[in-house]
């Protein structure tokens, strides 16, 4: 093989060369980031399917902020009437401090990210599928409750925007229902005697709404996962929310 080439031709075949083993190396390198975010994933969401982590990687998750994925719908709804008011803003910071999310971190700043401009449908969509799957993995019993502790939620922070002038009125708006039940079809919560039906949730009125959510949840631990809620921090949100209102009248 002869390797006698002109000038020009040498330094042409020295930049290909370079840059290709450049590329395979970035390539490497990358490969060996996304097996170790993977790695962190899998621990942190104690989950064994590889698709849903490939999932969740694709979405841009890593350990330090898949804890954001479940507060995702609630976001949803917060800005399902076209903004996200102060309170409803408040109540989310809130639920995901109660979830571990803590200011200046990875996952707080995705959390802001999304409270400051309004995610994506395919996004939201994308989330709550993978929140899905996720909870299929836990047993029937943990999938029912995550899936109505997740409802009960988003019926907190839809709650928290107030009615008219904050004082009376129905606190949740048509927007906020239509998505908080499309969401709850999404999961396949459909039997009114395994979780609490959305549409009663909507149309009582603030008191008894409290009590209703306290009642569904205030028996119920916590479920084992990343993907799961914490039923005593809802409480305690449910419970602020009463004497917020009340305060106002």
């Amino acid at each position: 093989m002869s390797y006698k080439v002109s000038e020009v031709e040498q330094r042409h075949y020295a930049e290909r060369e370079v840059a290709r083993r450049r590329k395979k190396a970035q390539e490497e390198t990358n490969a060996a980031k996304l097996a170790t975010i993977k790695a962190g994933l899998k621990e942190t969401v104690a989950v064994e399917d590889d698709d849903i982590l490939e999932d969740l990687l694709a979405l841009g998750f890593t350990s330090e902020t898949v804890g954001v994925l479940p507060i995702v719908p609630l976001i949803a709804v917060a800005w399902a009437d076209g903004e996200v008011s102060a309170k409803e803003a408040k109540r989310i910071l809130e639920l995901s401090e109660q979830r571990g999310v803590k200011k200046d971190s990875e996952a707080y700043v995705l959390l802001d990210g999304l409270v400051q401009k309004q995610p994506s449908k395919e996004f939201v969509y994308s989330c709550i599928f993978v929140l899905k799957e996720i909870y299929n993995t836990l047993s029937p019993e943990e999938t029912s409750r995550a899936k109505r502790n997740l409802l009960g939620f988003t019926h907190v922070v839809a709650k928290a925007s107030g009615g008219v002038l904050g004082l009376f009125g129905n606190k949740v708006s048509g927007e906020e229902k239509d998505l908080i039940e499309e969401i709850a079809e999404w999961l396949g919560v459909k039997d009114s005697s395994s979780s609490e039906s959305v549409h009663n949730m909507m149309t009582v009125d603030n008191t008894d709404d409290q009590d209703d959510l306290e009642k569904s949840e205030g028996d119920e631990g916590e479920v084992s996962g990343e993907a799961t809620e914490d039923v005593e921090a809802t409480e305690a949100v449910a419970e602020e929310d009463e004497d917020e209102g009340e305060g106002e009248k």
